[in-house]
């Protein structure tokens, strides 16, 4: 389901709290259009507590995003550990 402030070519990628430099830390490993929502919503559409906002990225990003993503879950060499190469 769209994020209702996804503009025209970004995507809803996630939920995660504002901490300091969850942006920052995306823009340097390059997802350059990674930018908060005022508002991030639950599964069922429910406004989540303030503390959370949702991540929302250009669908330009969306392979620097899974990058981003696969390297923590996998560690950086997250290509020869899933593909073998």
């Amino acid at each position: 389901m769209p994020h209702p402030e996804a503009l025209p070519g970004e995507i809803f990628v996630g939920n995660t709290d504002k901490g300091d430099g969850k942006l920052a830390d995306l823009h340097s490993k390059g997802v350059r259009t990674a930018r908060f929502a005022a508002v991030a919503y639950d599964i069922d559409g429910k406004p989540l507590p303030d503390i959370y906002r949702a991540i929302i990225i250009n669908r330009s990003d969306s392979d620097a995003y899974d990058n981003v993503i696969m390297a923590a879950a996998f560690g950086a060499d997250w290509r020869r550990r899933v593909y073998g190469s």
